[in-house]
């Protein structure tokens, strides 16, 4: 299963979605790639019907897998020498509304 079926596909619904919502038909700017990883990291700490949702959206299992390598994988021969991609993420919940599992947090905290 090639990149195609992870990041590339994600980002293709994610865009196709947004350019269908739009509605003064103007220009707009998304990032497929922090959208992606968000959610990854909101999976993470997520179970039942709520991982269930997000692991779909982001394409289950081996999709998930490639857009990982994708993302996260080995320097490609093309990329020049001094690439690279930093990237942040930071998840924010009310525990009365969205109880995270202890060991997200656990695994989060450092």
């Amino acid at each position: 299963m090639g990149t195609e079926s992870g990041l590339d596909a994600f980002a293709g619904r994610m865009l196709a979605a947004l350019y269908d919502v739009r509605d003064d038909g103007g220009s707009f700017v998304a990032s497929p790639a922090s959208a992606y990883v968000a959610l990854e990291a909101l999976a993470r700490g997520a179970e039942g019907e709520t991982f269930d949702e997000i692991d779909a959206t982001l394409g289950g299992g081996m999709a998930r897998k490639a857009a990982r390598d994708a993302l996260f994988g080995e320097q490609d021969a093309y990329q020049p020498d001094d690439y690279s991609f930093t990237l942040g993420v930071s998840v924010w919940a009310d525990p009365s509304k969205a109880p995270l599992r202890s060991r997200t947090l656990s695994r989060s905290k450092g």
